[in-house]
């Protein structure tokens, strides 16, 4: 994400276990969600997220899945087509490599559809519902 959009501009990071080791948990910007991850939804929403952000895990180690469980769970992907911070080429990766039982497509939308476009959004899930 670093490299393609230059900067995590206003996005801080946690250091709980001291500033030698890796970060624990980053809380992105408002600045930064604004250009990179609400940049095709209403102000009004914008507004409301400097309230929403909080801080976010951050693993440092793989996770290991397995058929039994994870496989076995009913699974589909909604491609945010304007999505900044996971663009559409990383989110067909991510479908090539773990591929869900259904694909759907939201055009328009930035990274946070519920925001950009949740009618869209709301008959997908409806239809995800429905197959599951």
């Amino acid at each position: 994400v670093v490299s393609r959009i230059g900067s995590l501009k206003d996005t801080t990071f946690n250091h709980a276990n001291g500033e030698e080791n890796s970060p624990t948990s980053f809380k992105f910007g408002q600045l930064f969600s604004e250009q990179n991850l609400l940049q095709n939804s209403p102000s009004a929403d914008k507004m409301l997220t400097k309230t929403l952000l909080k801080k976010f895990p951050l693993w440092q180690e793989a996770l290991t899945y397995s058929n039994e469980k994870y496989g076995s769970v009913f699974r589909a992907y909604v491609v945010a087509k304007e999505d900044l911070a996971i663009v559409e080429e990383l989110q067909r990766k991510m479908i090539a490599d773990n591929p869900p039982q259904m694909v759907y497509e939201i055009e328009g939308s930035d990274h946070s559809a519920f925001f950009s476009c949740p009618d869209q959004l709301a008959q997908i899930l409806v239809q995800i519902s429905i197959h599951m």
